[in-house]
C-alpha cells in the first residue's frame, strides 16, 4: 500500500524521467529514501529507482534496486526486465539472458522483451537464437525500429545479406531523420561489399541539411575501396569543412593511399604524398592540441601503407606519436598504468583486446591464444568492441570468463580495459581498426604487447613487446620494430586445420585440360612486381591460365586488370589467359582452391589465411621470401611441412618453379596431407607464449 506522500513522489519522479531527467529523477528517490526509510521499501519505489540509476548510466545502481525491487515482489515482468537492461550493460550476459527470459515466459509477446533478449542472444554468439527473436519482435511490433536494426544486424553476421539489407530499409523507413536513415543504410551496404549502393545512399545522406561528417568520412571509405581515390579526397575535405574538429576527415585527407597502384612509379609517388601529409599533420598539432578530446573520435589506420613493400618503422612511429600527443593531452593519467595490488600466489592477468574476435583471419590465428592458456597460470581477459559477433565470438565467450563485449567509445573502452587491472595487455593485430590504434598509444596494463595479425609495427612507444613467428622473421627482424621482438615457434599458435569439401571445375566455370595458376588474394596485396612473373608462366607453359578474385565493375578491378593487360600486351599474350572468380564465402574459396593445380605466391606480402586455406586443401604453393615478416609467412608454412623446394631464391624463380609444381601438384598434394599435422593445432607455440609471459611478467 502505498502512502499519499510516496504516491506524490514516484509521479514526481515519473514526470522527471518522461523528460528525459533520470539524475533528478534519482536524486528526488534518494533524497526520499534518506528521509523515509520506511516508506521507501515499496516495490515500485525500488523498480522505479532502478529505472532512474539505469537511465542516468549506473547500471549497477539499476542492478541493485532491481533486485531489490524482485525480492519484494518475485515475478515481476518490469524488475526482471530492468534486471536484464542492467546485467547486460554490466557484460553479465549469461545471466541477462536468464533475467530477460523469465521476463518473456511472463510475458511471451512483448516486443521489446522480446528484443532486448535478442540483443544479449547475439552478443553471446548465438545468432541463429536472436534472429529468431527478432523475428518474432517485428511480427507483433512491425514499426519497431531497435528490432528491425536488430534482426538486420544479426541476419547481417549470418552472412545472409540480401534479406538483412530488406530489414535494413524497413529500419530506415521508420528512423524520423532521413539522414541518419540514409547513412545506416550505406553502412549496411558497405559491410555487404556491395559499394555501388553503399555510395549511392551514401551521396544522398551528404546531401541532406543535417548531415554530418560521418556520412562523408564512410562515403571516402567506400570510394578508397572502390578505388575512386579523387572521390574519396573530396568526400574526406568536404567533412572536415563540415566539421572542422573533427579529426577523422582531415587525417583521412592527407593520408589516404589507394589500395591497388598502376605502377611502380605510382607507389612512389603516394609515398612521398603520404610522407607530406604526416609532415603537414605534425605541423598543425599545436592547433589539434587546442581540443585534445577530438582524438577520442578519429577513426583513422594506415592500413595500405604496409602493402607498397617498404620498411615502414619510421612512418608509423611518426603517426603513433602524433596520436600518443593528443590521447596525452586529452587524458594524463593514462599515460601511466593502473596500480596492481600485491597478491601473493595469484595468477597472471592477462587480457586480449580486439574488435576482430569473430569469423576471420584474427579470429582464425589468435583465438587459441584466448582459449589455451594454461588455466591454473593465468586469469584472462578479453575485450571485444566490434560491433560485428558470430559463432567464433559465441566459442570464446562460453570459454574465456572475463569475456566483455564494449560496444562503445575508445574512451569507455579504454576505461573497461583499466579496471581489469591486468598485468599484461595484448593486441593480437594493431592497424586494422582506428579505435585499436588510438587505444595502443595509451597506458592501460604494466605490460603491453602486439601481436603480429596485422605484419607491421605499431609504431607506438606504449607498446613494449612484438609478438612474431621465428620461422617467418629474417635475421634483422628487430630492426622492423619499435617494440621489443619476442619469437614463437611454428606458426606462433594453434592453427586449427579447415575443412575442405570435395568439388569440380565445373562448378566454378574453370577449364579442364589446362594448367590453372591462382593468386586468390585480395588485389591489394598484388605488387605491380609481380605482373611480370604471371606473363612469364603464361609465355613458358602454353597450357596454362592464370585466375585472380575479385570483385566485378568495381573501379579498383579496372584498374589492376588495365595494368595487368598492359604487361600481357606488352610480352604479346592474350587477355583472354586470365581468369577473374567472384569473392566467395570460406567453405566455397576453399573448395575452388582444390581444383586448382598450384597458388603462386604475392611479392612482398605473402599469403596468411589463404595461404592455410591453400595447404589445408592440398594445393601447392610456390614463393618467394620477402625482407619483412609479411612477405615469408608461406615460405615459413612450406618449411615446417619439409616443402623448401617450393621456394624461391629469387623472385625470377618464380614462373620456372610454378609450372613444375603445377605438373607435380598429385605427388606435391600427398607429402601436404602426409605432413599436415606438422602445421595446424600445434601445442608448441601456446606453450611458448606461455614462457614469454611469464618471463616479461617476471622482469617487470
Amino acid at each position: 500500500m502505498l502512502t499519499e506522500v510516496l504516491t506524490e513522489v514516484l509521479r514526481a519522479a515519473d514526470a522527471s524521467l518522461r523528460r528525459r531527467d533520470p539524475v533528478g529523477a534519482r536524486s528526488l528517490l534518494e533524497g526520499f529514501a534518506r528521509q523515509s526509510p520506511s516508506e521507501a521499501r515499496a516495490p515500485l519505489f525500488h523498480l522505479m529507482l532502478a529505472d532512474a540509476c539505469f537511465q542516468s548510466g549506473d547500471a549497477a545502481a539499476a542492478r541493485r534496486s532491481a533486485v531489490n525491487a524482485l525480492t519484494l515482489q518475485p515475478d515481476w515482468f518490469e524488475a526482471l526486465h530492468l534486471l536484464g537492461l542492467a546485467l547486460s550493460d554490466l557484460e553479465m550476459l549469461a545471466d541477462a539472458a536468464k533475467s530477460l527470459e523469465r521476463a518473456v515466459a511472463l510475458r511471451p509477446s512483448h516486443p521489446r522483451a522480446l528484443a532486448n533478449l535478442a540483443a544479449v542472444s547475439r552478443r553471446l554468439g548465438f545468432l541463429d537464437r536472436a534472429v529468431s527473436l527478432y523475428r518474432r519482435s517485428t511480427e507483433i511490433d512491425g514499426v519497431g525500429a531497435i528490432a528491425w536494426r536488430g534482426l538486420a544486424e544479426s541476419l547481417q553476421a549470418q552472412g545472409i545479406h540480401d534479406e538483412s539489407l530488406i530489414a535494413w530499409h524497413r529500419w530506415a523507413a521508420l528512423v524520423p531523420d532521413r539522414a541518419e536513415g540514409l547513412l545506416g543504410l550505406g553502412g549496411a551496404y558497405t559491410r555487404a561489399r556491395r559499394w555501388n549502393d553503399a555510395e549511392h545512399y551514401l551521396s544522398e545522406a551528404v546531401a541532406e541539411p543535417n548531415a554530418d561528417h560521418r556520412a562523408d568520412v564512410l562515403l571516402g571509405f567506400v570510394r578508397r575501396e572502390r578505388g575512386d581515390a579523387d572521390g574519396a579526397t573530396e568526400a574526406y575535405r568536404r567533412g572536415s569543412a563540415r566539421s572542422p574538429q573533427a579529426l577523422t576527415p582531415t587525417v583521412a585527407s592527407s593520408l589516404l593511399l589507394p589500395p591497388v597502384y598502376a605502377s611502380l612509379e605510382g607507389i612512389a609517388e603516394w609515398r612521398r604524398r603520404f610522407t607530406a601529409g604526416l609532415s603537414h599533420l605534425e605541423e598543425q598539432l599545436p592547433k589539434f592540441l587546442e581540443h585534445p578530446e577530438c582524438v577520442w573520435d578519429l577513426d583513422w589506420t594506415n592500413f595500405y601503407l604496409a602493402y607498397q613493400g617498404e620498411d615502414d618503422r619510421e612512418l608509423q612511429s611518426r603517426y603513433a606519436d602524433f596520436v600518443g600527443t593528443l590521447t596525452a593531452a586529452a587524458k594524463p593519467d593514462w599515460t601511466v598504468a593502473p596500480e596492481i595490488e600485491p597478491t601473493p600466489n595469484r595468477r597472471l592477468r592477462v587480457g586480449f583486446a580486439s574488435s576482430y574476435f569473430r569469423r576471420c583471419t584474427v579470429g582464425a590465428y589468435f583465438g587459441s591464444w584466448l582459449t589455451g592458456l594454461d588455466p591454473d597460470l593465468f586469469e584472462v581477459h578479453a575485450f571485444h568492441f566490434g560491433n560485428e559477433v558470430d559463432d567464433i565470438t559465441g566459442s570464446m565467450q562460453r570459454v574465456v570468463a572475463n569475456f566483455r563485449h564494449v560496444t562503445s567509445d575508445v574512451r569507455r573502452i579504454a576505461q573497461e580495459i583499466r579496471d581489469a587491472r591486468l598485468d599484461i595487455l595484448i593486441y593480437p593485430q594493431l592497424g586494422m581498426d582506428g579505435r585499436d590504434v588510438t587505444l595502443s598509444t595509451l597506458r592501460l596494463a604494466q605490460i603491453q604487447c602486439a601481436g603480429w595479425g596485422h605484419p607491421v609495427t605499431s609504431g607506438s612507444s606504449a607498446i613494449d613487446y612484438y609478438f612474431s613467428c621465428e620461422d617467418m622473421e629474417p635475421v634483422d627482424a628487430p630492426d622492423h620494430y619499435r617494440e621489443q621482438l619476442l619469437l614463437l615457434p611454428g606458426l606462433g599458435t594453434a592453427y586449427p586445420c579447415p575443412e575442405v569439401r570435395a568439388a569440380s571445375r565445373s562448378e566454378f566455370g574453370l577449364p579442364e585440360g589446362v594448367l590453372l595458376y591462382v593468386c586468390p588474394q585480395s588485389l591489394f596485396k598484388i605488387h605491380p612486381d609481380n605482373d611480370q612473373l604471371f606473363c612469364e608462366v603464361l609465355k613458358r607453359d602454353p597450357r596454362g591460365v592464370v585466375i585472380f578474385c575479385a570483385e566485378p565493375g568495381q573501379p579498383v578491378t579496372v584498374d589492376f586488370e588495365r595494368r595487368l593487360d598492359r604487361a600481357l600486351l606488352t610480352d604479346g599474350l592474350e587477355t583472354t589467359r586470365v581468369l577473374r572468380q567472384p569473392l566467395r564465402n570460406e567453405a566455397d574459396f576453399r573448395a575452388m582452391l582444390g581444383v586448382c593445380d598450384v597458388l603462386v605466391d604475392t611479392l612482398h606480402w605473402s599469403g596468411g589465411n589463404t595461404s592455410l586455406d591453400a595447404l589445408a586443401a592440398g594445393l601447392p604453393i610456390v614463393t618467394c621470401p620477402g625482407r619483412h615478416l609479411r612477405g615469408r609467412q608461406s615460405a615459413a608454412m612450406l618449411r615446417l611441412l619439409g616443402l623448401p623446394e617450393l621456394i624461391a631464391d629469387e623472385p625470377s624463380q618464380i614462373p620456372a618453379l610454378a609450372i613444375w609444381a603445377a605438373n607435380e601438384s598429385q605427388n606435391i598434394r600427398s607429402e601436404i596431407s602426409r605432413n599436415r599435422q606438422r602445421l595446424f593445432d600445434r601445442p608448441e607455440p601456446l606453450r611458448a607464449l606461455e614462457q614469454h609471459l611469464l618471463a616479461i611478467a617476471r622482469n617487470s
